[in-house]
């Protein structure tokens, strides 16, 4: 009986639908991104555009019966559009136009990322702003009016 009584528990806390999983923004854009309702602190959010700081993820819940993933942060963090530094620190420098649609060149830990791109500023280890010219003479020729390159902890 006691063996029957097992079998059963076991069967049914595998076919649970909820789980938890390790936080990995990589794995989790490639594997649910596409099937998955994607929820910040109970806020549904666009996981592509967002980068959290790993070290303020409480937990990842995966709902596989309702599709969603729950990440929950332990300090609820302000985040940061990336194309508005470029902006104010081009601004600043030499009274740059902001009114124009700018095409950026995003790289967070040598992923070319969009251009609405927002990410959590106590994950941010350096961050490098590029014009247009030093950005053409890093990579060539691109239909890009400038550059952020940041490394995250």
């Amino acid at each position: 009986m006691k063996i029957i009584l097992t079998i059963i528990l076991v069967i049914l806390s595998i076919g649970c639908a909820t789980r938890n999983i390790k936080y990995d923004r990589n794995k989790i854009l490639k594997k649910y991104s596409g099937d998955y309702n994607i929820f910040v602190d109970n806020q549904k959010m666009d996981f592509e555009n967002i980068y959290l700081n790993r070290y303020n993820i409480d937990y990842v819940k995966l709902d596989k019966k309702n599709k969603n993933v729950n990440i929950k942060q332990l300090k609820s963090v302000e985040l940061v559009e990336v194309k508005q530094l470029y902006l104010d620190s081009m601004h600043n420098s030499n009274g740059f136009n902001d009114e124009k649609k700018l095409e950026l060149l995003i790289i967070v830990d040598g992923f070319p990322l969009k251009d609405s791109f927002k990410i959590d500023p106590k994950t941010i280890l350096s961050l490098r702003m590029l014009k247009q010219n030093e950005l053409n003479n890093i990579y060539g020729e691109r239909p890009f009016d400038g550059g952020i390159i940041i490394t995250t902890k």
